[in-house]
């Protein structure tokens, strides 16, 4: 009986080393919105080197990243993503690791990543990654608290694809102006274009080429009231390829349309519209054109027109007149009734927003660089400029503006504005009710009767 018992242990023990010496299969596709691939449980060791930023978590990422780059294989756009240069920096203590070394030998090699200092003189946002030049490489910049996010490889795809842009699409990209977003016809008319696009995606044969007819038409219709074509094509090439090559990296096909819908509803609503249906419309369009077969990504710019590209590669000549397409089949009636609450709940907001700084003193700030990195809700106010609610992080040359669940102006006539009423200043520093100032040297803060003012000495 014990000599039984002993080789069932040991045959027991056989098996399960066995299994731990298999090389166990990858899946097909990293899914980053999926809870059927959740990440294996990670338990970090006793970092080696002293550091701010996790080094073994930095590693894990930038594994990650590189597996899911090398998986596409040049194959989306052409382009080998392993090259990009992404460093994690710690804001604070400028700590930093890179998923590759520098050309001038400052970081060092630990393991598969290299670490090392940031130095101060180049601006880390604390929420929001930026582009810099260090060492003899352009990086993308993240800093350390935005990689701890659910869907790090999403984030990474995202930012990597942004700084290849300049060479798949040629120069730089210019800004746009889409403040006819906020007119209550255009953005009917996106959002059913959006719908439109959806149905295209939902749809097969004749019933697809029908809904992309659609869409086209009603695109057609709003810029020939807003001539506004080439600020929303840079927006849409901008943002939307981003956001489809964001998608295509880390959400299976079948899961694509539940992302898609979602972003539609979202990024296409309230405040949100403005600044983020470039986002949404642009990928729609995007994988639409995937979708038809069409070979639409050589040669294109900054201000390329995917529905003009789209048009072309289904044979679209002509276009249905707009005032001949069943609009309720795209949701007309329910987007019409939110967008009329949505312009009554603006114009409350506008009379707040003239009543808060009519008011009360202010902060006016006179310096470069005044649109801020910020995790906030944006729009655009007539007669003030783009007015951010929530939380905003402005670096400038005039130095670092924080905001917490505050009210802050980029106004139309070039200045930063924020609410006064109890300021503190105290050397090179101001304290508002819901925001902090740090001055760089060579700027001031000046009274302005019953406001102030931050100026260059």
């Amino acid at each position: 009986m014990r000599k039984s018992m002993l080789l069932l242990i040991l045959m027991i023990l056989l098996i399960i080393m066995a299994a731990c010496g298999e090389a166990q299969p990858e899946p097909e596709e990293y899914i980053a919105y999926e809870e059927e691939l959740r990440e294996e449980e990670f338990h970090e060791p006793e970092p080696i080197i002293q550091s701010s930023i996790p080094i073994d978590r930095a590693a894990r990422y930038f594994e990650q990243a590189n597996r899911m780059f090398a998986r596409d294989g040049s194959e989306l756009w052409g382009f080998d993503f392993t090259t990009v240069p992404i460093i994690f920096v710690d804001p604070a203590t400028r700590d930093a690791a890179a998923n590759m070394p520098d050309l001038d030998g400052v970081l060092t090699k630990y393991g598969d990543i290299y670490v090392g200092a940031f130095p101060q003189y180049l601006v880390v946002h604390d929420i929001v990654v930026n582009y810099l030049d260090f060492a003899g490489l352009h990086w993308v910049v993240v800093p350390w608290p935005a990689v701890e996010v659910a869907d790090v490889r999403g984030m990474l795809a995202h930012k990597a694809f942004h700084w290849a842009q300049n060479e798949l699409f040629g120069g730089y990209r210019r800004m746009w102006d889409n403040s006819h977003m906020n007119e209550i016809d255009v953005r009917i008319n996106i959002r059913l274009e959006a719908n439109a696009l959806i149905a295209a995606l939902n749809s097969t044969g004749d019933d697809r080429l029908a809904a992309i007819h659609d869409a086209l038409s009603i695109r057609a219709e709003r810029r020939r009231v807003f001539k506004r074509t080439e600020d929303e094509n840079r927006f849409k090439m901008a943002e939307g390829t981003t956001q489809y090559t964001e998608i295509s990296f880390n959400v299976s096909r079948a899961n694509r349309m539940n992302i898609l819908e979602g972003w539609a509803q979202g990024m296409l609503s309230g405040d949100a519209l403005e600044p983020s249906f470039g986002y949404s419309v642009g990928a729609l369009y995007s994988f639409v054109l995937d979708e038809v077969g069409a070979d639409w990504k050589n040669g294109l710019r900054w201000d390329s027109d995917l529905g003009e590209i789209l048009k072309e590669a289904v044979g679209i000549t002509g276009l249905i007149p707009f005032d001949r397409i069943d609009l309720e089949q795209y949701g007309y009636a329910q987007i019409a009734a939110q967008e009329r609450a949505w312009a009554t709940e603006r114009k409350r907001q506008f009379e707040e927003i003239t009543e808060l700084f009519a008011d009360n003193p202010t902060l006016r700030i006179y310096s470069e660089n005044l649109y801020p990195a910020f995790s906030a809700i944006v729009s655009t106010m007539p007669g003030w400029g783009r007015v951010f609610r929530g939380s905003v992080d402005l670096h400038g040359g005039f130095g670092h503006l924080i905001v917490q669940d505050g009210i802050y102006i980029s106004h139309q006539d070039g200045f930063g504005m924020v609410v006064a009423e109890g300021i503190k200043i105290d050397g090179n520093r101001a304290f508002g009710a819901n925001w902090t100032l740090e001055l760089n040297d060579g700027y001031e803060i000046l009274a302005d009767g019953d406001d102030f003012k931050v100026i260059s000495q």
